[in-house]
């Protein structure tokens, strides 16, 4: 038996549920789907809207269900290392060019080099 729970959640969908072995549904909120039903619903994933009469689920219209976006990158540990190198690397060319500059100023400056 499957299962819908009435009210939907803040993103519009019905979560759904498979009940295997009972034969009504007792939790409150929720409402058993008709055989006929069943593939409609499980097809929205819960992103429909109801048409209840008397209690009884009697269609189920589809609704457009929402693009779920994709997970921030996780970084590998090769790509981290390879960011710390980078990362030493910059360091020593601003030591190189920090030493330049010094070098620079002691001699005079460009004019004298």
């Amino acid at each position: 038996m499957t299962i819908i729970k009435i009210e939907p959640l803040e993103s519009g969908q019905h979560p759904i549920q498979s009940q295997s072995g009972r034969k009504t549904c007792w939790l409150d909120g929720w409402m058993e789907v008709p055989s006929n039903l069943e593939s409609a619903v499980w097809g929205t994933a819960g992103f429909c809207d109801l048409e209840v009469k008397d209690g009884a689920l009697k269609s189920v219209t589809p609704r457009e269900i929402p693009k779920i976006p994709d997970p921030p990158h996780q970084y590998t540990d090769l790509e981290l290392v390879h960011q710390e190198i980078t990362k030493l690397e910059l360091s020593a060319i601003e030591q190189g060019q920090a030493q330049t500059d010094l070098e620079l100023m002691i001699l005079g400056g460009a004019d004298n080099v």
